[in-house]
C-alpha cells in the first residue's frame, strides 16, 4: 500500500511540473503565484490560539492550503491583469 501511494504521489507530481512548464512566466504570473503559496503555507503555521476567535468557516479556510493558496492565486491573476493580449509587431 505504501509502495502505490509513493508511486501515485510522484505521477501526480510530476504530471504537476509538467503543467507549469508549459505555463508562459511573466511578472504577474510569478507575483499571484508567490503570494499564493506564501498564503497557503502561511496558514499552516498560525497557532491554536489564533485560530480560536475565528468563525469555523474562516479556520477551514485559513488552514487548508490548497483553498487559501487557490483563492489567492484565482483572486491575484484577476486583479493582476490576467491574459491581456499582447501587440504584435
Amino acid at each position: 500500500l505504501s509502495a502505490s501511494a509513493t508511486l501515485l504521489f510522484g505521477i501526480v507530481f510530476m504530471q504537476g511540473v509538467q503543467l507549469l512548464g508549459r505555463v508562459k512566466w511573466d511578472d504577474r504570473a510569478f507575483i499571484a503565484a508567490g503570494l499564493a503559496v506564501l498564503v497557503g503555507l502561511g496558514g499552516l503555521f498560525l497557532t491554536p490560539a489564533a485560530l480560536a476567535p475565528m468563525p469555523l468557516w474562516l479556520r477551514l479556510l485559513v488552514q487548508q492550503p490548497v483553498i487559501s493558496g487557490g483563492l489567492t492565486v484565482v483572486i491575484l491573476y484577476a486583479l493582476l491583469g490576467g491574459d491581456k493580449p499582447t501587440k504584435e509587431s
